[in-house]
């Protein structure tokens, strides 16, 4: 699956090469002309032709905009193929000295089902300060790392330490991808617990040399 995912997003790099993307925007939604390959891959961010790009950026909008968050996608579904889109992660971290250890727990992330937009947020200086300590990388430069990761499709910078339906809803997040240890914050056990315990997870193999085991939690709140 691995091989796969590379090379799926190697062809996606060659395919983009000289080609322009056409969309139509209407006031109250995204009319999204999809005439060839290379227009739904840029589109959707998954021709890694370029660093991603921030969340608040104008396409990272229009992708929101285009994707009808009324329609649940369960991981049976998303296991099957049978989505209309890609599949919306969420991943999150300090991500200081981005080695290779932080690229294979994206790499997985990425890889989980066949058509996947991959979101991962960064926190700052100021609040890993508080919660974790100095980090040798500043939030600069811990942005331009992942945004530079050939598998993220979006960057949300100044990301929160601890996620709620809110964020869940703003941002149209199918799945949280996590490692399978509790996460202590704050007086909390494990921040990620209500997600765990309300929905179903997908454990991930360990990749070798490297010390990773990631969940991903179906997020099936209410939404409107």
């Amino acid at each position: 699956m691995r091989f796969q995912c590379q090379t799926d997003m190697a062809v996606a790099v060659k395919r983009r090469r000289g080609s322009e993307v056409n969309r139509t925007f209407s006031s109250s939604a995204v009319c999204y002309k999809s005439g060839t390959v290379e227009e739904e891959e840029s589109f959707w961010g998954v021709s890694c032709s370029k660093p991603a790009p921030f969340t608040d950026d104008a396409i990272c909008q229009h992708r929101r905009d285009a994707v009808d968050y009324s329609v649940q996608i369960t991981k049976e579904m998303a296991e099957a193929g049978e989505t209309t889109r890609p599949v919306r992660i969420y991943a999150d971290g300090i991500y200081d000295m981005f080695h290779s250890g932080h690229a294979r727990q994206l790499m997985q992330a990425k890889c989980m089902f066949h058509r996947v937009y991959l979101i991962v947020g960064v926190c700052n200086d100021a609040l890993t300060y508080k919660m974790k300590g100095r980090t040798v990388m500043n939030e600069t430069e811990r942005y331009e790392a992942i945004r530079h990761c050939r598998y993220v499709d979006e960057l949300v910078h100044s990301a929160p330490w601890s996620i709620d339906e809110h964020f869940l809803q703003k941002h149209k997040i199918d799945f949280v991808a996590h490692d399978d240890l509790p996460y202590g914050a704050g007086g909390e056990e494990d921040i990620y617990k209500w997600l765990k315990v309300s929905n179903s997870t997908l454990s991930m193999s360990e990749q070798s040399g490297c010390n990773i085991s990631l969940n991903v939690v179906g997020y099936f709140g209410d939404r409107e």
